[in-house]
């Protein structure tokens, strides 16, 4: 164990952003909108929250800035 706060400090290990971005995520394929409308066409309650979430976009009036 250290003998000093400063001693102590030095054996830290702090995390750099790079560090922090590292993992093995690997977001799934882009969808189109109306790929999203007919996945699951069967499951009402699952088309009513899409309706909700998606709103206007399914008549393409939706901007989305990048």
């Amino acid at each position: 164990m250290a003998d000093t706060a400063a001693e102590g400090i030095a054996d830290l290990h702090i995390n750099t952003p790079e560090e922090e971005n590292e993992t093995n995520y690997k977001p799934p394929p882009e969808k189109t909108i109306e790929e999203i409308l007919q996945t699951d066409k069967e499951d009402e309650s699952l088309q009513k929250y899409k309706e909700k979430l998606l709103g206007d976009a399914k008549t393409g009036t939706v901007i989305v800035g990048e």
